[in-house]
């Protein structure tokens, strides 16, 4: 992803590793598992990237099927009955998941999806038709390693952002 950062990316070896994520999760148990994150990063508007936007994504992945990367989510996982069936704020750096029995590597494969702002979006559904209609610049607005330098309806242009505090294992493939 340019624009958004994800829980976990893959490494220039496809390893799967930390992004958002400060360390590779553990299980608590069978299906229990808690996620510390990252306590600097920020949205390109300036507002701090909390639990509570990861459980915004999360959540409206989970509960709908016409979330705008639902597809990229199933083709990442082959199917989607080890997404997170629960997630919930433990604090501002840290989530709880709970999942189906599955592995830790099917669990972060899971996790690679884009994080979005839910300081902008919590009022709309993130479906692809919503998405197409709502004002692009809602979606400019994102986490990753670049932001949207210039949009035009046959043209996005990006630039890096300079304000960056972590590695982006994805910008050394």
């Amino acid at each position: 992803w340019l624009l958004y950062d994800s829980l976990f990316e893959q490494n220039a070896t496809g390893t799967l590793v930390p992004n958002l994520a400060t360390t590779i999760p553990t299980q608590r148990n069978g299906t229990s598992w808690n996620i510390s994150i990252c306590s600097n990063a920020t949205f390109t508007d300036g507002f701090p990237l909390t639990s509570e936007d990861i459980v915004f994504t999360l959540n409206a992945m989970r509960n709908d099927s016409q979330f705008i990367f639902y597809d990229v989510l199933a083709g990442l996982l082959g199917n989607l009955t080890t997404y997170p069936t629960s997630v919930q704020v433990l604090n501002t750096t840290t989530i709880s998941l709970h999942t189906f029995p599955c592995n830790r590597t099917t669990l972060l494969k899971a996790l690679q999806v884009p994080i979005f702002p839910k300081h902008l979006l919590h009022s709309y559904s993130m479906s692809a038709t919503t998405w197409d209609a709502l004002n692009i610049s809602y979606f400019q607005v994102g986490s990753g390693p670049f932001q949207m330098a210039e949009s035009q309806p046959t043209m996005l242009s990006f630039k890096p952002r300079s304000n960056l505090t972590q590695t982006y294992h994805r910008l050394q493939r």
